[in-house]
């Protein structure tokens, strides 16, 4: 598990500005379909997760994320992601972790991006 400040470090190296989602979509295990966790937040870079266990930093996973709604024929997404840290949340009893997106193809970008359009607000922080 990750200290604070080494989250607020990767906080400061996103290249993509954080976008909250009006749904926390479904994640799950796209190799054994257990849930993985919610999906807090989306970037055309990464997404991050808040998960009942522990994720391991610098693991790539196979995500199958549930949409809300068809979006350009899909309903699920298909993503490889890669841990860059874990944390506990303060809030519950969970654990938030940050993801990197890895080989995305550009009509998944697409997808992210009309996602991120229709079903996001932008945070103030």
């Amino acid at each position: 598990m990750q200290n604070k400040k080494k989250s607020k470090d990767w906080e400061e190296q996103r290249k993509y500005r954080r976008r909250h989602l009006i749904y926390y979509l479904e994640v799950l295990d796209a190799l054994d379909d257990s849930v993985f966790g919610r999906l807090i937040d989306i970037t055309i870079g990464g997404i991050m997760v808040v998960s009942k266990d522990l994720k391991q930093k610098d693991k790539i996973y196979h995500l199958r994320v549930v949409l809300p709604k068809r979006i350009k024929g899909k309903k699920q997404l298909f993503l490889d992601a890669r841990c860059a840290w874990c944390q506990e949340d303060s809030n519950t009893d969970s654990f938030a972790a940050g993801f990197e997106l890895q080989n995305v193809e550009e009509k998944i970008k697409e997808i992210i991006k009309l996602l991120i359009d229709e079903f996001s607000f932008e945070d103030n922080d």
